[in-house]
């Protein structure tokens, strides 16, 4: 099966052909040309090359665009993800992005396109257009439109999912309630991680509608029978913890722990990306409790993944959620009068890769830390 898995857009999407595809690529395999052979050989020396971070990856990637349009359908699968990641390693995310989209919809363009091709491309293309609020709409129509021309695809589940995250962002009541049947249809027919994220989505609608006990209930059930995987385990948890945040003591203490589960497991089979959020949310949920030390310490460990590692690829929601975690352990920390780790944080934090950080973002911190110099003499100079 051929594993495509997006690093650009909202969510991952395993593409697994069907039984028919699956016996073909078999066939296909036994096969296999001398040029395919070569033109493999050559993906593997570029997806390397990309995977190091080397910028020529992208020169590679691009001299193999005209053979790829002869090959083998797998072969062109595979092509555009080696592709996706020529362009990460050549580019920022954005930038890779949106190059990205633009060979999608050149490549899409094409006649007679066989739909064991078009269809995982849409789906692709739609998840790169759904993290950009002016394409959202753009990214529903091609999602309605492959659940209305293949409706019994292996795609439909995966477009019902993303569908259904499109539709939640309009964030009304009729909005919420229609993304709640787009999921619900999805988890009738996707294999197990489809039914998974389609049940945690599901619930987290169900949260801000503030149906959080149905939500939780279902969250609970999903953890303690359906073993989900990692990244599944830690969207799970971050709903379950959200449905009971408002709730009595024990509801906030099940949260914390709920949380606490993940980081204890060990956080590095998820991607960086909910490494963030998991610390984030259980550094949030110690606040509300009034354990600073422990709202502390999970901040601090966002910090820790300095983004000056990973300069061209940060992202804007990166750099948000770290200097998020910068302003919330600074505001604890000096709220409490340890003023010297404060400082610490924030000159820190303003000496962080300027050159790649959001404009004007650096300038706050400082100004912050010569505000807490002026007012108390005393701390750290």
């Amino acid at each position: 099966a051929l594993l495509a898995v997006s690093r650009l857009g909202l969510l991952p999407l395993k593409v697994e052909p069907g039984a028919g595809g699956a016996k073909a690529a078999a066939g296909y395999r036994t096969a296999q040309t001398d040029a395919e052979t070569a033109f493999q050989a050559h993906l593997l020396l570029c997806e390397t090359a990309a995977r190091r971070g080397h910028a020529d990856a992208l020169e590679q990637a691009e001299a193999l665009h005209g053979e790829s349009m002869s090959m083998p359908v797998e072969l062109r699968l595979q092509y555009f993800t080696v592709l996706e990641h020529a362009f990460l390693a050549a580019k920022t995310r954005a930038e890779a992005r949106e190059c990205m989209i633009a060979e999608l919809q050149d490549t899409l363009t094409e006649i007679d396109l066989p739909p064991e091709l078009s269809l995982p491309l849409r789906l692709h293309l739609a998840s790169l257009l759904t993290i950009s609020r002016s394409h959202r709409e753009e990214a529903r129509e091609i999602l309605q439109r492959m659940i209305a021309e293949a409706p019994r695809s292996d795609y439909e589940p995966l477009a019902l999912l993303m569908l259904g995250e499109c539709t939640a962002q309009g964030n009304t009541p009729a909005a919420l309630r229609e993304a709640i049947a787009l999921f619900e249809r999805a988890a009738a027919r996707g294999d197990k991680p489809t039914v998974q994220q389609a049940r945690i989505r599901r619930a987290d609608v169900l949260v801000r509608l503030g149906n959080t006990e149905d939500a939780a209930q279902d969250m609970r059930r999903l953890l303690r029978e359906d073993s989900p995987a990692p990244k599944e385990d830690a969207m799970a948890r971050l709903v379950l913890a959200n449905a009971l945040a408002n709730g009595n003591a024990d509801d906030r203490a099940e949260a914390l722990a709920c949380l606490q589960q993940p980081v204890d497991n060990g956080l590095e089979a998820l991607p960086r990306n909910w490494q963030f959020m998991v610390l984030k949310s259980l550094a949030i949920h110690c606040a509300r409790l009034g354990e600073a030390d422990c709202a502390i310490a999970n901040f601090r460990r966002i910090l820790a993944m300095d983004p000056a590692r990973h300069a061209r690829n940060a992202d804007d929601e990166e750099w948000r959620e770290l200097y998020g975690a910068a302003i919330s352990a600074a505001y604890l920390l000096e709220e409490r009068g340890d003023f010297n780790e404060a400082l610490e944080i924030l000159d820190s934090t303003a000496k962080w890769n300027t050159a790649a950080a959001p404009e004007g973002s650096p300038r706050i911190f400082m100004k912050w830390a010569a505000s807490i110099r002026q007012e108390y003499p005393d701390a750290r100079k």
